[in-house]
């Protein structure tokens, strides 16, 4: 929690004695600004990181090596083939 208004003057506490307010709390002159909403990006996040990694999983397992991918490249011209390339080199 912060204030919304930094320059601005606090307001003055009571003096404690009995029956005054506790020295834990916020005065009541002093408006603050809380964040709520943070949960929701936080399981934005969660949920996020939980796709990418059941994506990275569904890589299928026995597919074209390197050779057969780069011999593809070969096969075709200009950007078909740059794209192949491309795409061998990284693994997709």
């Amino acid at each position: 929690q912060d204030p919304l208004e930094t320059g601005a003057p606090a307001a003055q506490a009571p003096a404690s004695g009995p029956g005054g307010p506790d020295e834990a709390e916020e005065p009541a002159g002093t408006p603050v600004r809380v964040l709520i909403g943070l949960e929701r990006y936080a399981l934005a996040e969660e949920s996020l990181a939980d796709g990418l990694a059941g994506l990275v999983n569904t890589r299928p397992a026995a597919g074209p090596g390197l050779d057969e991918w780069q011999s593809a490249g070969g096969e075709g011209r200009g950007s078909a083939a740059e794209l192949v390339r491309a795409a061998a080199g990284h693994g997709l």
